[in-house]
C-alpha cells in the first residue's frame, strides 16, 4: 500500500508538473539561428536522456518480473532494483550534468540574446540615422521646392515685365506710325503747296514769256519793211530748227526714260550708295547752277552791250542796219536755246521731282513691310513665351507629381519601418518570455531531480517492504507491475510532450529563418530605394528645368531687344533719308525759285 500511494502521488506530481515543461505556441518569429539550434540540441538530448531512464526502468521491471516467479528469487528482485536505484543515480548524475549544459546553454543564449539585443539597438540607431538622414532630406527637398517657388515668382515677374515692355513696344508701334503717317502727310501737303506754287509761277512765267514775246513782236514790226522778208525767212529757218529740235528732245526723252527706267533698277541695287550719290548730284547741280549763272551773267552782259549798240545804231538811224539784223538774229537764237535751257531744266527738275516722290514711296513702303515684319517677329516671341510658360506648368505640375510620388513613398517606407520597430518590439518580448520559459524549465529541472531522489527513497522502501511481505509475492509482483505501468505512462508523457515541443521549436526555426530573409531583403531594399533617391534629387537638383527654361526666356528677351533695337535704328535712319531727301527737293526748288530764266531779261535789254 504504500508503495502504491508514493507512486500515485509521484505521478499526480508529475502530472501536475508537466505543464510547466512544455513550451507555448507564441515562440519569437525573430530567433537568431544559433538559439534555435541550440533549442533543438536540448530538445534532442532531453528525448535521449528520457528513452534511457525508460530502457533501465523496463529492464527492472522485467527482472522484478521474473524474481516473482517464485518466493526463492525475491531476494533476486530486490537486488535487481537495487541496480536499477544505482542506474538512477547514474542517470540522476547525468541530469545534473545536463543542468550544467543547460546552464552553460543558457549562459551562451543569453549571451547571444545581449548581441542581439546589441544588433536590434544598432539597427534601431540606423534605423533613426535614416530618419535623420530622411528628415535631411525632406529639409532638403523642402528647401529645393521653396528654390523652385522663387524661381517660378521671378519667372512670373519677368513674364509680366515682358508683356509690359511689348506693350510699350506695341504703344511705341503706335505712335511711331502715327507721326511716320502725319510727317509724310505733311509733306505730301508741302510737296502739293511748292507744286502749286511752282505751276503758278510756271504760268506766271509764260504769261509773262507771252508778254514779252508780244512785246518784241511790237517792236520787231516796228522796224523796217525790209526786215519783214528776212524775217520770215528767219522765222521759217527757226520753225525748221525747232521742229529739229524737237525731234531731237523726243529722242533725248526716250533714252532719258531708258536710262531712268536703268536708274530705278541700279536704285533697288545700290541703296547703300544712294547717300553719296545724292551729295554728288547736289553738288554737280550747284556747279551747274553755278556755271549758269556764270553765262547768263555774261549773256546779260553781251545783252546790255548789244543793247547799247541798237541804240547807238537807232541814233544813227538805218546806218548799222545790217549789223542790227545780225544781232537781232544773235539774240533770238540766244533767246531759243536759253529757253531750251530753261525747259530742259525745267524737265530734269519735274524728272528728278517724280525720282525723289517714287523714293520717298520705296521707303514707305520698305517702312510698312518692316513695321509688319516686327509685328510678325512680336507675335512669333508671343508664341515662343506660351510654349515656354505651358512647358514651365507642365514641369510644375510633374514635379508636383513626383513630389506627391516622393512623399508618398517615404510615408509608405516610413510605415514600413515602424512595423520593423514593431516586430523588434514583439521580438524582443518574445525573447524575454523565452528567457523565462528557459527559467521555468530550469525549475521544472530541479523539480524533476528533487522528484527523482523521491522515486530512489521510493524504490528503497519498496524494497525493504518486500523484504519484509515477503510471504506474498503475487501481491509483489502486482505492485511491481503497477509501479512499471506508471513509471512507463510517466516517461511516454514527457516523450510526447518533447517530441511535441521538438515540432514547434521547428517550426519556429523554419519562421524565424523566414522572417530574417524577409527583414534582410526589405532593409536592402530600403538601403537600395534611399540610395536611388538620393542620386534622383541630386540629378535633378544639378539638372533643373526651370533653370533651362529661364535661359531660354533669357535668350528670348534678348533677342526682343535686339530687334527693338535694331527696328529703332532703321526708323531713325529712314527719317534721316527722308528728311534728307525732302531737304535736297526744297534746295532745289528754292534755288530754282531765286535763278528765274533769264529770257525775260534779256528780251528787255533786246528791246
Amino acid at each position: 500500500m504504500c508503495i502504491q500511494v508514493r507512486v500515485n502521488s509521484d505521478k499526480s506530481s508529475a502530472e501536475s508538473s508537466l505543464p510547466l515543461v512544455s513550451f507555448g505556441k507564441g515562440v519569437p518569429n525573430m530567433l537568431e539561428n544559433s538559439a534555435e539550434d541550440l533549442t533543438l540540441s536540448d530538445a534532442a538530448r532531453v528525448g535521449t536522456t528520457s528513452s534511457v531512464q525508460k530502457t533501465a526502468f523496463d529492464q527492472a521491471a522485467h527482472a522484478e518480473m521474473n524474481s516473482l516467479a517464485g518466493e526463492s528469487e525475491a531476494l533476486k528482485i530486490l537486488l535487481q532494483a537495487s541496480a536499477a536505484a544505482e542506474s538512477l543515480q547514474v542517470r540522476f548524475s547525468e541530469l545534473h550534468q545536463r543542468r550544467a549544459e543547460i546552464l552553460t546553454d543558457q549562459k551562451q543564449l543569453e549571451a547571444e540574446r545581449r548581441a542581439f539585443e546589441e544588433r536590434a539597438q544598432e539597427f534601431a540607431a540606423q534605423v533613426a540615422h535614416d530618419r535623420a538622414d530622411q528628415r535631411e532630406m525632406m529639409a532638403d527637398l523642402e528647401q529645393r521646392l521653396s528654390r523652385v517657388g522663387q524661381q517660378e515668382a521671378l519667372l512670373q515677374r519677368q513674364t509680366a515685365e515682358l508683356r509690359s515692355a511689348q506693350r510699350s513696344l506695341a504703344e511705341e508701334r503706335v505712335i511711331l506710325k502715327q507721326s511716320v503717317r502725319a510727317e509724310l502727310d505733311e509733306d505730301r501737303m508741302k510737296l502739293s503747296q511748292e507744286r502749286a506754287i511752282l505751276e503758278s509761277e510756271r504760268d506766271r512765267l509764260r504769261a509773262q514769256a507771252e508778254r514779252e514775246r508780244q512785246d518784241h513782236a511790237d517792236r520787231i514790226r516796228q522796224l523796217d519793211e525790209d526786215l519783214k522778208f528776212e524775217k520770215q525767212r528767219l522765222a521759217e529757218q527757226t520753225r525748221e530748227e525747232l521742229a529739229a529740235e524737237v525731234i531731237v528732245l523726243n529722242r533725248q526723252k526716250l533714252e532719258f526714260q531708258q536710262a531712268h527706267e536703268h536708274q530705278l533698277l541700279e536704285i533697288q541695287q545700290q541703296a547703300d550708295d544712294l547717300q553719296q550719290q545724292r551729295e554728288l548730284f547736289g553738288q554737280q547741280v550747284e556747279d551747274e547752277q553755278q556755271r549758269l549763272r556764270e553765262e547768263i551773267e555774261k549773256k546779260r552782259q553781251g545783252l546790255l552791250t548789244e543793247q547799247n549798240n541798237l541804240q547807238r545804231r537807232y541814233r544813227f538811224q538805218f546806218e548799222h542796219l545790217t549789223r542790227a539784223k545780225e544781232d537781232l538774229e544773235d539774240e533770238l537764237r540766244e533767246f531759243r536755246r536759253e529757253q531750251q535751257m530753261f525747259r530742259s531744266e525745267r524737265l530734269r527738275f519735274l524728272e528728278q521731282h517724280r525720282l525723289r516722290f517714287r523714293q520717298l514711296e520705296h521707303v514707305r513702303y520698305l517702312l510698312t513691310e518692316r513695321d509688319a515684319s516686327v509685328g510678325r517677329e512680336s507675335r512669333i516671341v508671343e508664341r515662343s513665351r506660351s510654349a515656354a510658360l505651358s512647358d514651365i506648368e507642365r514641369q510644375q505640375r510633374r514635379s508636383e507629381e513626383e513630389r506627391d510620388a516622393i512623399v508618398r513613398d517615404i510615408e509608405s517606407r516610413q510605415r514600413r519601418v515602424r512595423q520593423q520597430e514593431l516586430a523588434m518590439a514583439d521580438l524582443a518580448a518574445r525573447l524575454e518570455d523565452r528567457s523565462q520559459r528557459l527559467n521555468r524549465l530550469r525549475a521544472e529541472l530541479d523539480q524533476t531531480q528533487s522528484e527523482i531522489l523521491e522515486h530512489r527513497l521510493v524504490i528503497e522502501e519498496s524494497r525493504t517492504d518486500l523484504l519484509r511481505d515477503s510471504l506474498s509475492p503475487e501481491i509483489a509482483r502486482a505492485r511491481l507491475e503497477q509501479a512499471r505501468g506508471d513509471v512507463q505512462a510517466f516517461f511516454d508523457r514527457i516523450r510526447s510532450q518533447i517530441n511535441m515541443d521538438r515540432d514547434k521549436v521547428e517550426e519556429a526555426a523554419g519562421e524565424v529563418a523566414e522572417r530574417q530573409q524577409q527583414f534582410r531583403r526589405d532593409r536592402a531594399e530600403l538601403e537600395e530605394w534611399f540610395a536611388g533617391r538620393e542620386a534622383e534629387l541630386t540629378a535633378r537638383a544639378t539638372d533643373s528645368v526651370v533653370d533651362d527654361q529661364r535661359e531660354s526666356i533669357e535668350a528670348l528677351q534678348t533677342q526682343i531687344a535686339t530687334m527693338q533695337n535694331r527696328w529703332h535704328r532703321e526708323r531713325l535712319e529712314a527719317e534721316h533719308a527722308i528728311r534728307d531727301l525732302l531737304e535736297q527737293l526744297t534746295a532745289r526748288e528754292t534755288k530754282s525759285m531765286d535763278n528765274p530764266p533769264p529770257q525775260s531779261s534779256s528780251t528787255r535789254e533786246a528791246a
